[in-house]
């Protein structure tokens, strides 16, 4: 079965829509999975992205890590605002990784590669050997290191 090889659902026509056809609801799970994105805030709202995809508050990360048992959520898809490759947003329990350094040629940000360990710790290395930080819950450090 290679049904879990489409791609992402593309937003429907109006005709479409007029037609009465709708995405199924592993469609649905899919595309917000993509292209959702976290905001400052409570609750979901509109996206920047364009009109079919959504933000989701602190609050929405929060109900569905403690419904799925989960402490952490790791995600992609956005260039984190510090050029970092990584960002920690809604109470540190939402991580935002971006592997893509220097993404289009033009943004001069920073990828990484998240490490978990059993410890429950999310491990975080930036791809520029000149600066590491590591996160454990609590706040990030970063420190310049040399290679001889």
């Amino acid at each position: 079965d290679n049904s879990w090889r489409c791609n992402y659902p593309n937003p429907l026509t109006k005709e479409q829509v007029a037609r009465g056809e709708r995405w199924s609801e592993d469609e649905e799970i899919m595309f917000d999975a993509q292209w959702s994105d976290p905001h400052v805030g409570l609750g979901s709202q509109p996206s920047p992205r364009g009109k079919v995809a959504v933000s989701f508050g602190e609050d929405i990360t929060h109900r569905f890590l403690d419904e799925a048992g989960l402490v952490l959520c790791i995600r992609s898809h956005r260039v984190p605002k510090s050029g970092h490759g990584y960002e920690f947003e809604h109470g540190n329990r939402l991580l935002t990784l971006f592997s893509a350094s220097n993404y289009g040629g033009v943004l001069h940000n920073r990828g990484a590669v998240g490490v978990i360990r059993r410890s429950s710790a999310a491990g975080i290395h930036a791809v520029d050997s000149a600066i590491g930080c590591y996160h454990s819950g609590g706040s990030s450090s970063s420190s310049s290191s040399s290679s001889s």
